[in-house]
């Protein structure tokens, strides 16, 4: 079989206006594959930068917590962080995710704090 020329509808659907297949913009708007009209949907996505700074913000007030400060400034030694972050994850607390995402953040914040009283 020979491949389709370029511009060749290959659904059996008739090419759009512009030679651009089923699925090109016509003048009155963006078609979907059916022919009919897109709408964007009930319920929007936020968008990806939108959810980076809601993160960077929750990890900014986790960071500043006193009561996660404190557990923080107890982790004097690699068994100690391990059994913290195993409790974080056998509890499925959100705040293991934040400090994932946040790793290299908490591991300045950690060495702040081991290298000071605990709190």
């Amino acid at each position: 079989a020979c491949p389709p020329k370029a511009g060749a509808p290959t659904s059996g659907a008739p090419a759009a206006p512009g030679g651009q297949g089923s699925l090109g913009a016509s003048t009155d708007g963006v078609l979907t594959a059916t022919g009919e009209r897109w709408r964007p949907s009930s319920s929007p996505q936020k968008a990806p930068s939108l959810s980076m700074l809601e993160q960077r913000e929750r990890w900014q007030a986790l960071a500043s917590d006193h009561f996660f400060r404190a557990d923080v400034s107890a982790l004097r030694d690699q068994l100690s962080l391990h059994a913290y972050l195993e409790a974080l994850r056998d509890t499925g607390d959100p705040t293991l995710q934040l400090i994932q995402t946040n790793a290299q953040a908490f591991a300045v914040l950690l060495d702040e704090l081991a290298s000071g009283p605990v709190l």
